[in-house]
């Protein structure tokens, strides 16, 4: 079969089997790079160097992909210069795109995945693949601060406003999405007394200091502003979208309850943009972390900040 029909069948296979946009988009890139590369193999019978990468004519190359056949992509014998090939970077615009320990696993997954779906020969690593960087060893002390820096001066748009809200009920609550994503507004009170928030928890209620009541305190009004532009009954959940998205060939307008998926993905965006404030001093530090470790920024993993956070509690 030609490689590139047993592409375009293999990603048809991905989407039909419910794979999330995303993963179709790396299988669809990892498997091009490789057809480019079997196609440049083929032209210049040699490892393509930058220069024959650069200088290959692209009606050319074209024309040359059409004929790569999918067990050329599958042979050990390919996939044994390639992967560490394309590690370099070589196929990609940027000066470092496509040299990260993700991409170099996901063309051998994807590849992988090609050869599964063909009844082939697995593929395997054929180069040494970096280590990982280790993760932010955060606990509830540099959690707290990152709390403290975002109550300290007006939120610069709902997203924030959430974020810091969805950081506090992590620091006191430290739950899975779909978690998270079952709180209402039946989760929250107001103490009469002190009038700090308090959080519905699995062993009772849980009041929560006067910063992180007012990071709560303001995302429900953000909330609020948003639910009143929607039409009929008003959701009771407290993660709502801050803007209208697509979601299963449909916009969602913003108001409605988030998904467990979509609540991730914008901890993921926003967490990282307030991590590039962090890096640009636009905050003061967060304090050492585990072990005293720097603690410069947040995980952009929802899971390695909750088990962070019970980690720490049991350590002390």
């Amino acid at each position: 079969m030609r490689a590139d029909r047993a592409i375009a069948v293999h990603l048809e296979n991905l989407a039909r089997s419910g794979s999330s946009r995303p993963t179709c988009r790396q299988h669809g890139w990892s498997l091009q790079q490789a057809l480019t590369a079997a196609a440049l193999f083929r032209l210049h019978q040699q490892v393509p160097t930058p220069e024959q990468v650069a200088d290959t004519d692209p009606d050319v190359l074209a024309a040359e992909m059409a004929k790569v056949q999918a067990a050329e992509l599958l042979a050990a014998s390919f996939t044994t210069w390639f992967l560490p090939w394309a590690a370099t970077g070589i196929l990609s615009a940027g000066s470092h795109a496509g040299q990260s320990t993700a991409s170099a696993r996901a063309r051998a997954v994807a590849l992988r995945a090609l050869a599964r779906e063909l009844g082939a020969e697995p593929v395997e690593h054929t180069h040494e693949i970096p280590v990982p960087r280790p993760p932010t060893p955060v606990t509830a002390k540099v959690l707290n601060a990152a709390v403290h820096l975002i109550a300290e001066r007006p939120s610069p748009n709902p997203a924030r406003s959430r974020l810091g809200a969805l950081l506090v009920v992590m620091l006191n609550y430290p739950s899975r999405p779909w978690e998270l994503c079952r709180l209402t507004l039946d989760d929250l009170r107001v103490d009469v007394e002190s009038k700090q928030i308090e959080l519905a928890g699995p062993e009772g209620w849980i009041r929560l200091s006067r910063a992180q009541s007012q990071l709560v305190d303001d995302w429900l009004n953000v909330r609020q502003r948003l639910v009143d532009k929607l039409t009929g009954t008003a959701p009771k959940e407290l993660w709502v979208a801050v803007r209208a998205h697509h979601a299963d060939g449909h916009v969602r307008p913003a108001g409605l309850p988030l998904l467990p998926r979509g609540l991730e993905r914008s901890y993921v965006t926003h967490t990282r943009n307030l991590n590039l404030e962090l890096a640009a001093g636009m905050h003061g530090p967060l304090p050492a972390g585990r072990g005293g470790a720097p603690a410069p920024r947040l995980p952009l993993s929802m899971e390695l900040l909750r088990r962070s956070i019970l980690e720490d509690e049991l350590s002390r």
